[in-house]
């Protein structure tokens, strides 16, 4: 079958879910050649959620520790929450360094079939597609999972008339007058709770997208380039017509110096994101594991499971993105090294000899240069988590 021309626009189709819910926080439409973003409703809604949890729940926090008892917390629900709503707050604040940063991409986005043909663009977006349904199916699993079980805890409990607990609730937390220990106003505080999950689910699933399509499309660039850096013939470049050899010399240099500062714009956009998570993720991650080990009820466990395992999965996968786009980065520095420059002229060597000192600066994901975003980022995470865990277990 033949390939049909694959347009910037499908990278960003939001999963269906968000669509259905209105929950979109990018709508995406092309005006005047360039890509605009309004909806900023679906933003407001979410934000003013959040902010009614967490203006309940530090209340609780503040009061629980002045008056000194137990505050109503569900902890690992609350860090998994804070997790993704750093998430969601920079999507917020990062909205227009988002639109910027995709209509650069978009501007050197390849549409004729010879050159996305040359760039592999279907066998990327192949992948891109793939990923987004597992996405979907495991993040709407876990959704279903970690509502249902304490609701189905709840209506097998016999009595009606006891205190609510947290293992019956499904975020947990403070409401005023004591509406969640009020066995009538049980449905509503789970249509709450359910809201707040799935605006945290929206929030995750969002920003996870617009990451994974900033780093597929910086990759197949500099994928493309290293190839075409390969097929350069320094002997060119002794030829008495040799102007269009360094016209061609200079469109790469001038497209790589593109991507940098592309790459530089992706950690503008989410460094921030890394460097209040980094640590956030360990802690939920902690808690969850806590929870798993704590409970002996079947149904806790389903809950506590499925939001562990993704935050290792998404933990090892955005790490793992870290890790392939210094290997590109990396693969283009061997290639311009590798290939015959020394068999060129005077000035072609000179050339080559500043362009591979500029190259030296390995692209990556970084968070103010304090965080790496890559496979030791990982282990560091991990290892922090077992660490608060046994801190934890030892008490």
């Amino acid at each position: 079958m033949d390939e049909q021309l694959i347009v910037f626009e499908q990278f960003l189709l939001p999963q269906k879910v968000l669509q259905y819910s209105g929950l979109v926080y990018f709508k995406f439409q092309r005006r005047n050649g360039r890509l605009t973003s309004n909806c900023a409703s679906a933003f407001y809604v979410s934000i003013i959620l959040v902010s009614i949890y967490y203006v309940f729940n530090c209340f609780d926090l503040v009061y629980s520790t002045w008056v000194g008892k137990p505050s109503s917390q569900n902890i690992a629900i609350l860090c998994l929450t804070t997790y993704l709503c750093i998430r969601g707050l920079t999507l917020f604040f990062k909205h227009d360094d988002i639109l910027t940063l995709f209509n650069d991409l978009d501007r050197i986005y390849p549409r004729d079939m010879a050159t996305q043909a040359a760039m592999e663009v279907s066998k990327v977006y192949k992948q891109h597609v793939q990923r987004h349904n597992i996405i979907h199916y495991f993040s709407f699993t876990t959704l279903a999972m970690f509502c249902v079980m304490p609701v189905v805890l709840y209506i097998f409990d016999n009595e009606r008339t006891g205190i609510i607990t947290l293992e019956q609730q499904i975020v947990g937390g403070w409401f005023p007058f004591g509406i969640r220990q009020s066995h009538a106003a049980y449905p509503l505080v789970c249509l709450y709770d359910f809201k707040d999950a799935f605006v945290g689910l929206t929030f995750f699933a969002t920003f996870d997208a617009i990451f994974n399509t900033i780093q597929e499309n910086i990759i197949m660039h500099l994928d493309d380039l290293n190839r075409q850096v390969r097929a350069l013939n320094a002997s060119d470049s002794n030829s008495t017509s040799c102007d269009e050899f360094f016209e061609h010399i200079r469109s790469l240099v001038r497209r790589h110096q593109h991507l940098r500062k592309l790459c530089h714009k992706f950690n503008d956009f989410c460094k921030m994101c890394i460097l209040l998570t980094d640590f956030v993720s360990a802690l939920a991650l902690c808690f969850h594991l806590v929870m798993l080990t704590e409970t002996h009820n079947l149904m806790m466990i389903i809950k506590y499971l499925l939001p562990t395992l993704g935050l290792v999965l998404f933990t090892f996968d955005q790490c793992w993105r870290g890790t392939q786009l210094e290997q590109a980065s990396l693969k283009f520095q061997q290639a311009l090294f590798a290939h015959n420059w020394y068999m060129g002229s005077k000035k072609y060597r000179k050339f080559i000899i500043l362009w591979l000192t500029q190259s030296q600066r390995t692209m990556k994901i970084s968070a103010y240069g304090l965080i790496d975003v890559n496979m030791v980022h990982f282990t560091d995470i991990m290892q922090l988590a077992y660490k608060l865990l046994a801190f934890l277990k030892s008490r």
